[in-house]
Order: structure tokens, then C-alpha cells, then sequence
């Protein structure tokens, strides 16, 4: 019984939480096993798109589909229990059309990144300082991590600074479905 209350108080810290802007040195996770389905990928952007434009750039290459943009560090540990607990929800939501992107610059140390990004299901974007601090002021992110979700024409609908909890981020995606 003190186990389950000490683990409800641990999760609940994450809940609604984020990281700030700043990164911190904190201990990396280990690299969890990667299912046979998972294919992560890098997706390119070039260091030359204006960091006005990568938003849009980013949106436009999921038109058509239901996107949900997690803004993220690797030196974030809110991010990274976020990213667990997501896991239980995501492959009911990619069934249905949902498509999980994860965006990050170089406030997480590229070696840190690459050792990471393997093991969480989606694409990836890694993008130089100055783009990744645009887009952060430009969604408003309060710090990480930070959620957007996009509607089938590259519409956002929904936006939240900190894990907002699996029970909201599956009501929010399947109404976008709905749409």
C-alpha cells in the first residue's frame, strides 16, 4: 500500500508539470528495447530554413492527418516520463491516423538526442538553437514539455505546457479524429 501512495505521489508531480527553458544536467534514461514496429525517424530540416517558417514547415508535411507535436528536451525528465506514459495510448491513436512528431534543438546534446530518439515511436526533428527558441516563442510554450496538436489540414487545435495526462491527450486526438 505505501508503494502504490509513493508511485501515485511520483506521477502526480509529473502532471501538469514541465522543465524550463534552461536545460539542466540531469542522468539520462536508458534507452528502452525498441519493439519491431517502432521506426523512428529523423526527419531532415535544413539549418537554413528561417525559424519563422519551421512551424509551417513542419505542419505541411503532415497535412492530411491528425498530428500530435511534442516539444521536448532530452535533458527534461518531465519529458521523458511524459514520453512513457504516452506509450500506453499511442498505438490505439496511430491506428485510428494519429501521427506523433517530437521536436528538439540543440539545448539536448546531439549525442544525448541520438541515443534517445531511437526508442520513441515517431519522427523527429532536431533543429539549430535559434529555430528551436523561435518555435518555442512562437507556440507560447511556457517550457517543456509542450503539446500541440494539428487538425488534418495543419490547423492547430489544441495547445498545453506540461504532460497534461493520458486521459486528455487521447480525448483531445480522437476529437480531432472525429472531425
Amino acid at each position: 500500500m505505501k508503494k502504490t501512495l509513493i508511485g501515485l505521489v511520483c506521477i502526480s508531480c509529473f502532471i501538469g508539470t514541465g522543465c524550463a527553458n534552461t536545460p539542466k544536467a540531469m542522468p539520462l534514461d536508458e534507452p528502452k528495447e525498441q519493439a519491431a514496429e517502432v521506426a523512428p525517424e529523423i526527419k531532415p530540416l535544413s539549418p537554413n530554413v528561417a525559424p519563422a517558417d519551421v512551424f509551417k514547415t513542419i505542419a505541411a508535411n503532415y497535412k492530411g492527418s491528425v498530428t500530435l507535436i511534442d516539444l521536448w528536451a532530452t535533458w527534461c525528465p518531465p519529458c521523458r516520463q511524459a514520453m512513457k506514459l504516452v506509450d500506453a495510448i499511442k498505438p490505439a491513436l496511430k491506428a485510428k491516423g494519429c501521427k506523433f512528431v517530437y521536436v528538439t534543438g540543440e539545448t539536448s546534446p546531439r549525442a544525448d538526442f541520438d541515443a534517445m530518439y531511437k526508442s520513441i515511436d515517431g519522427d523527429h526533428y532536431y533543429l539549430t538553437n535559434d529555430q528551436y527558441q523561435y518555435l518555442l516563442k512562437q507556440t507560447q510554450a511556457e517550457g517543456v514539455p509542450h503539446y500541440i496538436l494539428l487538425d488534418k489540414a495543419g490547423n492547430i487545435l489544441w495547445k498545453n505546457s506540461g504532460y497534461p495526462g493520458n486521459d486528455e491527450l487521447q480525448s483531445q486526438v480522437e476529437m480531432a479524429l472525429a472531425k
